[in-house]
């Protein structure tokens, strides 16, 4: 059932017939009982046949529904009657609806990953001479004092002692790999050798499949170190566009040295240059790594209701309807996402409110239930939104791009079928009715000829309404008797009849209109006579009012 507004239509025609005494040279009384009900009547005679009279019951059956007497007055008339149901009809469904749909999307973007570091490598002076490939000679020298004092021998820096194999630091456990927005790692180089040195390598990187097999084998940077004795350098590597492994380790080792001319002490297990990298400021755009929380907090955004400019909506009492939500987490992380509608309360006087958690990537529907719940939004065109998106952090490595994202899209709908009350202005509307045709069922012009007079021809729309907007209707009824029509032209100078709206929610206006001679046609209406009438019209909600009219519907009557 619905808040409706229904309009019946009923005639009442009132006759005044010329009453007659039909006079002759006959002395019987001529018995009109007797007359056949096919006969024609006329109140023109030109000569007197019979002596009788005919009076307003002779004109009357006992089982009409459409022609009844009435003698209650001092003046007796006949009634034609007729009633339709229901010539047109509206609904607050006709005239409130939102069904509005949105999207908002959150892409994780470019995302800060914890520093790694320090990582370390000491590479051993035993390490040096036992993988020297050039100055095999000074190396064996070395060799052989371990243990002793001796003058350090000179390496000259353009021929520097070339030393093989790769010196990996302590692997990074913050990622398989990443790829690098921005960041940088602080290489540092510290001279425990006996002598002043300058070390030179390539700082290259490995990325291990999950088996620990190699995936891919990157070169990073060259450098070179010129360390006194005892001391540490340190020099800056930008990571911004570059991909790192959980690997780092050095390789192409050369060193050259000036020597020393006194006696050094040498120690081949304990003497070294130690590499240590320490990273800061990470920020990654892609990459297999262990994601840390990421919290998108008090966002706020609108759904709109489908109603703006001089269109309001104030407040919105509902018994049913919902914000319908499609998750979709295109992520591998697992998310979390909040919502709340700040302007609606439940009648507890909690907040309406949704939660749910989301799978790695997976989608997922739900429904924001406002059953039960009041929103207040006095002239704003849509209703405000808060959520938090929360993506949980991942022990696991995890695949990882900025694109990634995690959208949700809302359907807010409802109607008048879920509203309790519904307050606001609703804007000038245009409502067509479908056209009907209905015939009179009145029979009485068929056995009646000549002239006879209409005085006070009728015709009543009786109308209930519980919608609470002003209503206008341009209807339009024509009257059809074999080829002949008849349009009635009711309404006032513009044509337009205006229908009465509660002024109180809750409540039910129920009036009748009165059609007659001064405000149409009636009595050519009548007179065709009419064996059908056609009907058709158009309504209009807000019809001249002011937009700071107050609308409303309820549920009274649905």
């Amino acid at each position: 059932m619905k808040t409706s507004c229904n309009v019946f239509l009923f005639w009442l025609i009132s006759l005044v017939l010329i009453v007659f005494i039909l006079s002759g040279c006959m002395e019987d009384k001529f018995d009109l009982e007797k007359l056949s009900d096919e006969m024609e009547l006329s109140p023109k005679f030109s000569a007197p046949l019979a002596r009788g009279s005919i009076t307003l019951e002779d004109m009357v059956d006992d089982d009409g529904e459409n022609i009844v007497l009435d003698s209650s007055g001092t003046h007796p008339y006949i009634k034609m009657v007729y009633r339709e149901d229901s010539i047109f009809s509206f609904d607050g469904n006709d005239l409130f609806e939102v069904n509005e749909s949105g999207e908002e999307s959150y892409t994780l973007g470019n995302i800060e990953l914890g520093e790694f570091g320090p990582v370390s490598q000491a590479i051993t002076l035993g390490q040096i001479v036992d993988n020297a490939e050039t100055h095999e000679g000074e190396a064996q020298d070395i060799k052989d004092a371990d243990g002793k004092s001796i003058p350090f021998p000179e390496i000259n820096d353009s021929d520097p002692m070339e030393i093989g194999g790769d010196y990996e630091v302590d692997e990074i456990d913050n990622f398989r790999y990443a790829e690098f927005d921005s960041g940088e790692i602080e290489i540092t180089v510290t001279n425990n050798m006996p002598v002043k040195v300058t070390a030179e390598f390539n700082l290259r990187t490995k990325i291990l499949e999950r088996d620990g097999s190699l995936d891919e084998d990157i070169e990073l940077k060259h450098f070179e170190f010129p360390i006194p004795v005892g001391d540490s350098l340190t020099e800056t590597f930008d990571l911004s566009g570059e991909t790192l492994g959980s690997v780092l380790y050095a390789t192409d080792v050369a060193l050259s040295t000036p020597g020393t001319d006194t006696l050094v002490e040498i120690d081949l297990g304990g003497q070294n240059l130690t590499i240590d990298a320490h990273s800061r400021d990470l920020v990654i755009s892609g990459g297999e790594v262990s994601i840390p929380e990421q919290i998108l907090q008090n966002q706020e955004t609108t759904v709109s209701v489908g109603y703006s400019g001089e269109r309001r909506l104030d407040t919105i009492r509902l018994a049913g309807g919902g914000l319908d939500l499609t998750i979709d987490n295109n992520t591998n992380i697992p998310a979390y996402l909040k919502l709340s509608l700040p302007n609606s309360k439940y009648s507890n006087g909690d907040t309406v409110a949704y939660e749910h958690s989301i799978s790695a990537q997976s989608t997922s529907s739900g429904e924001l239930d406002l059953t039960d719940s009041e929103t207040i939004i006095t002239s704003m065109d849509s209703l405000p939104v808060e959520y938090t998106l929360r993506l949980e952090s991942t022990q696991d490595f995890v695949e990882f791009h900025a694109s990634d994202h995690v959208n949700f899209s809302y359907n807010l709908a409802f109607d008048s079928d879920h509203i309790e009350y519904v307050s606001g202005y609703f804007g000038n509307d245009t409502l067509d009715f479908d056209g009907d045709v209905f015939d009179t069922g009145i029979q009485l012009f068929d056995n009646l000829s000549g002239d006879f007079l209409l005085t006070d021809p009728k015709l009543k729309l009786f109308y209930s309404n519980t919608i609470g907007i002003p209503f206008t209707v341009d209807l339009d009824l024509v009257a059809e008797s074999e080829e002949n029509q008849q349009n009635l032209n009711e309404g006032d100078a513009d044509g337009l009849l205006n229908f009465a709206s509660p002024t109180s929610p809750f409540t039910t206006v129920s009036d009748t209109i009165v059609i007659n001679k001064n405000t149409s046609d009636i009595d050519k209406f009548i007179s065709l006579p009419p064996r059908q009438i056609r009907s058709s019209g158009t309504g209009y909600t807000n019809l001249g009012n002011d937009p700071s009219a107050h609308n409303f519907i309820t549920s009274e009557n649905r």
